[in-house]
């Protein structure tokens, strides 16, 4: 199932993105000279992608499904890190909160 994911992912990326498994079952989608909303625009496609592309992993009433959390590099962010764990909390949210869900940093 990561691999279909880890495909999905790079066939639904530009040329520009950057993609890679972060660790686990995550993933982090850089892309690079994109505004906030468009990131959350392209999140919301992806995840609907990987819910269609991945109903053939559904067992019985357990299906895969994907949250993220999105964010932009701020000016006031000293490192990628800080950007990395404002996503990742966002992310943690998702999940949180029911999960199959986008939510924005």
């Amino acid at each position: 199932m990561l691999l279909s994911v880890a495909d999905i992912c790079a066939s639904e990326s530009r040329k520009t993105d950057t993609v890679c498994r972060f660790g686990g079952d995550e993933f982090v989608f850089v892309l690079a000279n994109t505004e906030h909303d468009y990131a959350l625009q392209f999140a919301r496609r992806l995840q609907r992608c990987l819910r269609q592309k991945l109903k053939r992993f559904q067992l019985d009433d357990v299906a895969v499904t994907a949250s993220m959390g999105v964010t932009a590099m701020a000016s006031s962010d000293e490192s990628h890190e800080e950007t990395l764990k404002r996503a990742d909390s966002a992310l943690y949210r998702a999940k949180f909160l029911g999960k199959d869900r986008t939510i924005p940093a």
